[in-house]
């Protein structure tokens, strides 16, 4: 064979084989860049798997559980005294709902555990608000005779008032800052107010018999003009249920 033809030969083969060698690497460098790509895009949608199943993992602890703050939520965490840990636990332990669609068309869930609700939105994992269950005021049970004896202590302090044991006149606050929602256990500061008169003024008066039905009690609300409630009402398990 002559030089000529085994030179051609050589670099013939030597071509194909850097051909084939380059493809080969090329191969390997995608094939990695795809490996990478995929295992990143796995860990990502593992990751948004395992954030919306923390309710379903009792294991992990519940400092643990995914929770993205917003500042909304936050302020109000901080007013109505809740923090990170409780809505936490509502996501670990706590039944979920569906809750509102937002205006951008994003859903929401709704976690409720123990006396907290919260509401988480789905896509972001944003947290939305949270509050506290109000307090539910059991009411009494009224019967016939108890009826009969609040409506007949109305026309005696109507027309006995020399016999009046005290009169009292309670002024509550109903403006547009009574609406906040910074008071726990109840959902407004309004709220908070009629729950307090129930329980700490009528309610604990009646049971330790500081008050009876000749403690006349009438209730004033001062807000853009003031108005009447109650009206000169006798202290009675009738009143608490108002």
């Amino acid at each position: 064979m002559k030089f000529s033809q085994y030179s051609q030969n050589f670099t013939h083969y030597f071509i194909y084989y850097y051909h084939q060698y380059y493809y080969y690497a090329c191969g390997i460098i995608v094939g990695t860049i795809f490996d990478v790509t995929l295992t990143i895009s796995i860990d990502i949608v593992t990751s948004l798997v395992e954030s919306d199943n923390d309710s379903m993992r009792p294991d992990i602890p519940t400092s643990a559980i995914t929770f993205v703050e917003s500042a909304h939520g936050r302020l109000r965490r901080e007013q109505r005294g809740i923090c990170k840990k409780d809505l936490q636990g509502a996501v670990k332990y706590g039944k979920r709902d569906s809750g509102r669609e937002r205006k951008n068309g994003e859903t929401t869930s709704i976690y409720t555990y123990k006396n907290i609700v919260y509401i988480k939105n789905d896509v972001s994992g944003e947290e939305v608000t949270s509050y506290a269950l109000p307090i539910v005021l059991d009411k009494v049970n009224i019967s016939q005779a108890i009826q009969k004896q609040h409506d007949k202590a109305l026309l005696d302090i109507e027309y006995y008032k020399k016999q009046w044991k005290s009169n009292t006149v309670i002024v509550v606050d109903t403006s547009g800052s009574m609406r906040n929602c910074d008071v726990w256990d109840t959902k407004t500061r309004l709220d908070a107010v009629w729950l307090s008169l129930a329980l700490d003024f009528v309610a604990q008066r009646i049971e330790s018999e500081g008050a009876g039905e000749w403690d006349v009690v009438s209730i004033v609300s001062l807000g853009p003009a003031g108005e009447i409630i109650l009206k000169e009402q006798p202290t009675t398990w009738v009143l608490y249920n108002k």
